[in-house]
């Protein structure tokens, strides 16, 4: 385990992310988890705002996890620096978040997450990753 009591093994990693009380809270589930992306989806119904819309901390927190899973997927430990959302359209249905990796160095990493409704992109993420280094 890391400094954090985060699994160092990415697979233990992956499982314990996928387990937790917050994706389950959210509804959210894993569409595809491969070498170049994270696919998670998730229904605005009961996350909507008053303006009946898909609330924006609900479409921020799916892209959030698709980030936090692609980031944790390989290597070693990652956690959130900073992350921005642009909001381009209302979220009223069923949201697939889709993030790649941009870029990497030794130790951060870049992604970016495009949250779509339907065939509609709705939101833009991008996420910069620290990587933990093990403690000795």
């Amino acid at each position: 385990m890391s400094g954090v009591d985060f699994p160092d093994d990415p697979e233990e990693r992956i499982k314990a992310m996928l387990d937790c009380q917050f994706m389950k809270k959210m509804n959210m589930e894993v569409i595809s988890i491969d070498e170049n992306e994270v696919r998670l989806a998730m229904d605005v119904e009961g996350c909507r705002n008053a303006m009946g819309n898909g609330h924006g901390a609900a479409v921020f927190a799916l892209a959030d996890m698709a980030f936090a899973l692609a980031a944790n997927k390989t290597g070693d430990p990652e956690v959130a620096v900073s992350a921005t959302v642009n909001f381009m359209r209302p979220a009223r249905g069923r949201l697939e978040a889709v993030a790649s990796m941009m870029e990497e160095t030794n130790s951060t990493s870049f992604y970016q997450v495009q949250v779509y409704d339907g065939e509609t992109l709705v939101a833009t993420f991008q996420g910069l990753g620290h990587k933990l280094r093990k403690r000795k």
